[in-house]
């Protein structure tokens, strides 16, 4: 875990924030379900499901805007099995909940179960607003974004449609690997032998990666939160089954996106990692290229992320 952290995407987040301390809401979602949080401190908060005794819970908060909380909790009952990302709106009075599960799929133990919960926080003496944060919101789909997590790490993201994703891997002859090793040459030519060898893995990796797959596309969903807000997710499940070893992919980012102001807060994980991270973005051209290259994917197969078949048929 620190050894990815450090070399990661959270080496530059931006510092969290401490504001939820000693603030309380009332939750109601609209699955029936209701919680209550009251924030401790800036990273303790006792929590309760409806009907269920208190319990405290450590959290960890990155803001997107001045009246939007991302939240992330990993609850200690489940030993780290299942982590909530609670995207907090005190300007609407709304609440999205993006629950993450692990090893619900035997035959990919990597892949994770990524589904979102709307609903609405309660103000004492109003009603519950009857608006909520919208599923598939159209407001990045088109775009082109280059995501820089930190000096040696940049991904462009392709956001195709309100249901598909994808990775460009390279333009004009760079390509990510490119990137990663020219920002790591110190510790590709580290004294140390055992940053040296962690460094050719995460090297290999990407090697890897580009070899097996050069075109992208994985589910994923845009939650409109406010006219400049967007939550984007992805699960990287198109690569896990395409790897024979079942042994690269099956997790993905959750981000709380400005896709004007091109910076973006959020969470990545992966099989028993979670991290947040904060990124800053560069618009980009189309890229008639890789763009038009067919997509190798049987999406009648993929499983963990149901909200893409909410609204009906998949999108192409």
């Amino acid at each position: 875990m620190a050894r990815n952290r450090f070399f990661g995407l959270s080496q530059y987040k931006a510092p969290f924030s401490y504001e939820l301390g000693g603030k309380s809401f009332h939750f109601i979602m609209d699955d029936g379900r209701e919680y209550s949080f009251e924030f401790i401190d800036g990273e303790t908060l006792r929590v309760a499901q409806l009907g269920q005794p208190f319990i405290f819970e450590k959290y960890e908060c990155l803001k997107g805007d001045d009246n939007t909380y991302f939240v992330h909790i990993a609850p200690a009952a489940f030993k780290g099995k299942v982590n909530h990302s609670w995207i907090i709106d005190v300007a609407q009075n709304l609440v999205t909940m993006v629950e993450m599960q692990e090893d619900l799929f035997p035959d990919l133990q990597r892949l994770i179960k990524v589904t979102p919960y709307f609903g609405a926080i309660k103000i004492q003496g109003r009603p519950l607003p009857e608006i909520r944060h919208t599923l598939y919101n159209e407001k990045a789909v088109g775009r082109h974004v280059k995501w820089h997590y930190n000096p040696a790490s940049a991904l462009e993201h392709v956001y195709k449609t309100t249901n598909a994703y994808g990775i460009c891997y390279g333009r004009n002859g760079e390509t990510v690997l490119d990137v990663f090793s020219e920002g790591h040459q110190k510790e590709i030519h580290s004294d140390d032998e055992n940053v040296r060898n962690m460094m050719e893995q995460m090297l290999a990796r990407f090697r890897k990666r580009v070899e097996f797959y050069p075109v992208t596309e994985e589910p994923c969903f845009h939650i409109r939160i406010n006219d400049e807000l967007n939550l984007f997710c992805f699960v990287e499940e198109n690569m896990l089954r395409r790897d024979p070893n079942h042994s690269m992919g099956g997790g993905g980012l959750l981000l709380l996106q400005n896709i004007d102001r091109l910076v973006d807060v959020g969470l990545s994980y992966a099989y028993e990692e979670y991290y947040m991270v904060t990124a800053y973005g560069e618009e980009q051209e189309p890229d008639e290229v890789n763009d038009s290259k067919p997509n190798r994917y049987d999406w009648s197969v993929l499983e963990a992320m149901p909200s893409i078949r909410w609204g009906g048929k998949i999108e192409k």
